[in-house]
């Protein structure tokens, strides 16, 4: 019985032993909106991150952060744009004025706004998701798989045509 007891309890002991090793020094993060957390549930600021993570990982995390912010930002602005050109063209066609349409200055000044506010609002999506994959990235780099391929933001020529493209 005592050889039993003396066994289970120097098992309980490796492993408690063990696995202590690897608490300590290794915390798993993840991402949610935009900001990075550890398992506790601590948001990751600049010099926190820099600590927990690699070099390229916090490159990453410092690229992905602006990338997201920057998302954000110009697709505010678009929105902007849009509510303010279509406040722009309801005006436009309230006013009375002795032009035919009444109003035509702001009907089209309203629809550029609009116009502007959705090439904002498109050109936005891939500053939000490049930002997104590489906070996703900077976060798994904790992980043991380390880091994956950066992905690439490019304008002009694409392999199907001119514009804006992203590389996985």
């Amino acid at each position: 019985m005592k050889k039993t007891l003396t066994i289970i309890i120097l098992a309980i002991g490796i492993c408690t032993a063990s696995h202590a090793q690897y608490a300590a020094g290794h915390r798993t993060l993840f991402r949610e909106s935009g900001n990075l957390y550890t398992s506790e549930g601590i948001p990751l600021d600049i010099t926190t991150a820099e600590e927990l993570l690699s070099p390229d990982a916090f490159r990453q995390y410092r690229t992905g952060k602006g990338l997201f912010i920057s998302g954000i930002a110009v697709s505010a602005t678009g929105g902007a744009f849009f509510l303010g050109g279509t406040a722009s063209i309801i005006a436009g066609f309230t006013l009375l004025g002795k032009e035919h349409p009444p109003g035509l200055p702001f009907i089209i000044a309203g629809y550029m706004s609009i116009i502007t506010g959705g090439v904002l609002a498109v050109l936005s999506i891939p500053l939000y998701c490049t930002g997104i994959s590489q906070l996703n990235k900077a976060a798994r780099s904790t992980r043991a798989q380390g880091l994956a391929y950066v992905p690439q933001l490019s304008l002009g020529a694409q392999p199907s045509g001119i514009g804006l493209g992203i590389r996985f």
